[in-house]
């Protein structure tokens, strides 16, 4: 999860980065042993951590409509058809901002995650 998340951060292109970040946490929720529905289980997954909303997002949501965008750049090759959940297409800056949120959720996540683990090691 590490891994993909650092080279979500390099990514040049919003594509790249969001399918980084998306590829972080199915591995960070192993997610890969979900036959359907891995949005959905991801978001699940990172909602137990109680991840606080970075503006006025339903971090659940948010997160569902990421491994959406995910979905659409992977099996449809751009962005132009993918909405979130509310509809409404996403300016080039709204996007950015988007993706931004994705990248922070995925970050703490990641922060939780480890923390439990340790926590987990000195208990």
């Amino acid at each position: 999860a590490i891994r993909w998340f650092s080279l979500s951060t390099e990514a040049p292109r919003i594509e790249d980065k969001v399918i980084f970040l998306m590829t972080a946490a199915e591995a960070l929720f192993r997610a890969g042993t979900v036959k359907s529905r891995k949005g959905e289980y991801i978001a699940n997954a990172a909602v137990k951590l109680k991840l606080k909303p970075a503006q006025d997002e339903d971090v659940h949501q948010h997160l569902v409509d990421s491994y959406e965008l995910r979905n659409d750049v992977l099996h449809q090759g751009n962005l132009t058809k993918w909405r979130p959940a509310s509809g409404q297409r996403l300016s080039p800056v709204e996007l950015s901002c988007f993706v931004e949120i994705t990248a922070g959720h995925i970050r703490t996540a990641i922060r939780r995650v480890i923390e439990r683990i340790v926590e987990g090691a000195i208990n």
